[in-house]
């Protein structure tokens, strides 16, 4: 599960420990919810901390979805334009 690889790497990077991971996926297993969603929820992670480690994490800029945005506004622009 995509979750507990996720905790457990918060662990090793010493944003969270051992008892705190234990206490979200308890909490995500009683709610149904994503352990990201337990761990905020519960204020072990505040949520721009969580990005910026899933952030570095996966190598995905956090200003990337205004990049894309913006590239696909041009494309469309330009779409328009030749039309």
């Amino acid at each position: 599960m995509a979750s507990d690889r996720i905790g457990e790497l918060l662990v090793r990077e010493n944003l969270i420990s051992t008892d705190q991971l234990r206490q979200a996926q308890v909490d995500q297993r009683s709610t149904g919810k994503r352990l990201a969603y337990s761990l905020t929820k519960l204020g072990i992670l505040a949520e721009q901390e969580l990005t910026d480690f899933l952030s570095k994490q996966y190598g995905v800029p956090l200003d990337q979805p205004r990049r894309v945005r913006d590239r696909s506004r041009r494309d469309r622009a330009g779409a328009q334009g030749r039309r």
